[in-house]
This record gives structure tokens, C-alpha cells and sequence, in this order.
């Protein structure tokens, strides 16, 4: 598919505001320049459009310089292209700057479950069955891909959108791994 992508983001992307930002990486809000090509990817054996002209997306922008072993992150890509489902966030391209490693993703703007938690005071039993639904419906999808996510974490679950009822979307797996079939996950995070 191409995923990897030497050339400079801001050709195809507008970048915007700041959205978040965490010990190495920053995520911000970006548009599809409106005279760039559609992006295809696999999805069950067929390609499907996943990326239009116009598109608003996030771009988790993270800093070479900061980073320890540049194989965490590739391990967080390679988890990340292997997966495709309504709970979990979604990777479409990579640009492999000098400096800097630009995943683009899908951007969900509906804040973190923790937020929203707090904002409520509690969330009802209703409210509370949606969440772990959604979440344990994620959780099965990786275990069946032998993916641990490692950093489960109200923080680590944001809404899709603002509005009640908005799907949950799981985030952040640079501490996922692929554990191969009878072996155990034994590291300490």
C-alpha cells in the first residue's frame, strides 16, 4: 500500500491546532489539502476509500529525538496497520521525516472517557454497559489478532463525537505487542 511515505506532510495536509500532547509526540487537528488523491486500504480483502480530498484527521506528530528505540515505534505502526475496527482508532498514512515520524489518523473529537466520566459526576449502569461493550468488543477483536494493548485506561478511550451515544474508539498502543500463539505476555509497563 505504500504506508510509509518519504515526502513532507504539509504537502498533502494542512496542519491546525493542537489537540493533545504526551511525553514524545503531539496531536493535532489537519485537513486533506482539497487537491490531493484519494487513499485506499485493504479492509477484508477489498480496497476501500478510507481518505478523501477535505478530510478532517488528526496527525500524532512524534520527535525522533525524544525517543529511546525507534523500534517502539515502529512496533506501534506495524500493530497499528494490522488492525481495522469500529472501536479502535484508525491509522491511514506515515511520513517518515528526518526528525520527526507523522502518523495520520482518524480524529475523534469527542474527548476521553475520563472527561466525561468526571464531567458527569457517574454514569448510569446504561452508560456504563455501553462503555465496557464497546471496549471488551475491541479488546476480543486484538486478543484474536494475539495483540495486547497494555495500556488500558479511561484516558486511552475517547468518543468518536459529542454526541450521546458515540461510539468509543480505543487509542495510544505504543506499548502494544503481538504475543505469538502459547507464549505469555510477562513484561512489566
Amino acid at each position: 500500500m505504500g504506508f510509509f511515505k518519504k515526502s513532507d506532510i504539509t504537502k498533502l495536509y494542512e496542519i491546525g491546532d493542537e489537540l493533545g500532547s504526551g511525553n514524545f509526540a503531539k496531536v493535532k487537528k489537519a485537513k486533506r489539502k482539497a487537491k490531493t488523491a484519494d487513499v485506499e486500504k485493504e479492509v477484508g480483502g477489498k480496497k476501500k476509500v478510507v481518505l478523501k480530498a477535505g478530510a478532517d484527521m488528526a496527525i500524532k506528530i512524534i520527535d525522533k529525538a525524544k525517543v529511546e528505540d525507534m523500534g517502539d515505534i515502529t512496533r506501534e505502526i506495524e500493530i497499528m496497520q494490522d488492525i481495522s475496527h469500529p472501536n479502535v482508532i484508525n491509522l491511514f498514512e506515515i511520513f517518515d521525516e528526518p526528525k520527526k515520524m507523522n502518523l495520520v489518523m482518524e480524529l475523534v473529537t469527542g474527548g476521553e472517557l475520563f472527561d466525561r466520566i468526571v464531567a458527569k459526576g457517574s454514569y448510569s449502569e446504561k452508560d456504563a454497559a455501553q462503555c465496557l461493550k464497546e471496549l471488551c468488543s475491541a479488546l476480543k477483536y486484538l486478543h484474536e489478532k494475539k495483540i495486547v494493548h497494555r495500556d488500558l485506561k479511561p484516558e486511552n478511550l475517547l468518543y468518536k463525537g459529542k454526541a450521546p451515544g458515540a461510539p468509543l474508539k480505543l487509542i495510544d498502543f505504543g506499548l502494544a505487542i503481538h504475543v505469538p500463539k502459547g507464549e505469555l505476555a510477562k513484561e512489566v509497563c
